[in-house]
C-alpha cells in the first residue's frame, strides 16, 4: 500500500492541529465535501473550516489509514477515524476521494459508515476482513 505523503501530512495536521501544515496540503482552489454535506471551497474557508473546528476540546484522537488506491491523480483512502467532539467520543470508519494537482489536494469527497459491523442475519462464514 502506497500513499501519497500529502495525504499522509493532511491526515496528520488533522492529528496534530497544526493549520500550517493542513494549508501546506492543499490547493488554493480546494474544495472538500465532507460525509455530513458540508462544503467547503477555497484556502481562507478551508482555513477557517480547520481553526473552527478544534476550539474548545475538540480532538482528532486517531486517524488511521486502512487501505489505499490510486489511479493517476485519483487517490482513495479507506479510514478509521477516532474523535471528541462537544464532550462525545465518536469512532467511524470512512473513505476519502482525493484529487491531487501540483502536489497539492484540490477536491476532497468523504464518506462515513457505523464503525461496528453488524449482521441481521447472522454472519456468513466467507466474512473475514472487516475493513
Amino acid at each position: 500500500m502506497r500513499i501519497s505523503p500529502i495525504i499522509t501530512d493532511y491526515f496528520h495536521a488533522w492529528l496534530e492541529q497544526d493549520c500550517d501544515k493542513f494549508l501546506g496540503t492543499i490547493s488554493d482552489d480546494f474544495y472538500a465535501r465532507e460525509c455530513t454535506g458540508d462544503v467547503y471551497e477555497g484556502k481562507e474557508i478551508a482555513r477557517r473550516w480547520f481553526e473552527s473546528w478544534h476550539t474548545g476540546d475538540h480532538q482528532v484522537l486517531c486517524w488511521e489509514i486502512d487501505q489505499a488506491w490510486q489511479l493517476d491523480n485519483c487517490h482513495f483512502v479507506t479510514w478509521t477515524f477516532t474523535c471528541r467532539y462537544d464532550n462525545n467520543l465518536t469512532t467511524f470508519k470512512g473513505i476519502s476521494h482525493l484529487l491531487i494537482k501540483n502536489n497539492k489536494i484540490c477536491q476532497l469527497n468523504e464518506y462515513s459508515q457505523e464503525a461496528e459491523n453488524k449482521y441481521p442475519y447472522g454472519r456468513p462464514n466467507h466474512v473475514s476482513n472487516e475493513t
